[in-house]
């Protein structure tokens, strides 16, 4: 499979590879060289300083119940993006906010995430994006109602969303929602993040 037609903010692979190393750390407690690790009502993140940007990473879902009321929890929000992602978002808000306060100093920001966490990347693209950040996430559900992607705001270009043909996390709720973006296809992986990192290594060889 042939790397995506190439623009000027398509992720290179090793680029692709290296979002997804942020995307594994977001899970941890401690993650490895991060500035900071927030855990806002079951919502966590963490920021490193990649010298000329800022990278932004959400966890996704793990076996706690708000996650998956969260997930559930599909009805449209009255800004038509889902009400479960948007309350994930809602929950760091302020405490993201602050730290991007902090630490941005007018530098671009790489929000990353795998599954419920890409979700939550889009929307803080959305609210707290500036001109210049990009989204890569992979496995994300979507956020925005089918006929409500146009109210993504900013570039909607600046969103790479990885997907593999046996991850079904990106379909779900496909006629109320459908994909926020074409996204990039890899050859072969399921939902799990590890197999997204093993399907992006092999492109990259």
């Amino acid at each position: 499979m042939p790397p995506p037609a190439a623009t000027s903010t398509t992720p290179t692979w090793p680029d692709a590879a290296r979002a997804c190393w942020y995307a594994a750390e977001a899970y941890r407690d401690k993650p490895d060289g991060a500035l900071l690790y927030r855990e806002c009502r079951d919502v966590e993140y963490a920021i490193w300083d990649d010298g000329d940007r800022l990278v932004v990473a959400f966890a996704g879902s793990t076996f706690e119940g708000r996650d998956w009321w969260r997930n559930l929890w599909a009805f449209p929000s009255h800004w038509w993006i889902h009400a479960g992602f948007l309350s994930c978002y809602l929950s760091a808000q302020t405490a993201l906010a602050a730290d991007l306060a902090t630490h941005r100093r007018d530098r671009p920001v790489l929000w990353v995430g795998h599954s419920q966490g890409g979700a939550t990347a889009k929307l803080a693209f959305h609210f707290a994006g500036h001109a210049g950040d990009t989204v890569i996430n992979f496995g994300a559900p979507p956020c925005w109602t089918a006929r409500h992607k146009h109210r993504i705001r900013g570039d909607a270009r600046a969103i790479h969303e990885y997907r593999t043909p046996w991850d079904t996390v990106p379909r779900l709720l496909r006629i109320t929602y459908g994909p926020d973006t074409p996204g990039i296809h890899l050859p072969t992986g399921r939902h799990a993040l590890h197999t997204y990192a093993a399907a992006i290594a092999a492109m990259n060889r």
